[in-house]
């Protein structure tokens, strides 16, 4: 995927392998920035995947 690539929080969710109450988390805490729609939807990028995936990987070595 291009990094200027968007996609639906159901594809976000699977790549990620997180559920909607932590992906809420992680955007409240500033880890990703989904942009929004007009009408309120998210729209993630390839670079919300990657902090996803690093936040992750640093909670699992704590």
């Amino acid at each position: 995927m291009a990094e200027d690539t968007l996609m639906g929080t159901g594809t976000f969710l699977k790549r990620t392998g997180i559920n909607p109450p932590r992906m809420r988390y992680l955007e409240a805490a500033g880890i990703i920035k989904p942009l929004r729609t007009d009408t309120g939807w998210r729209s993630f990028r390839e670079q919300d995947v990657a902090a996803t995936m690093k936040w992750l990987a640093a909670k699992r070595r704590a």
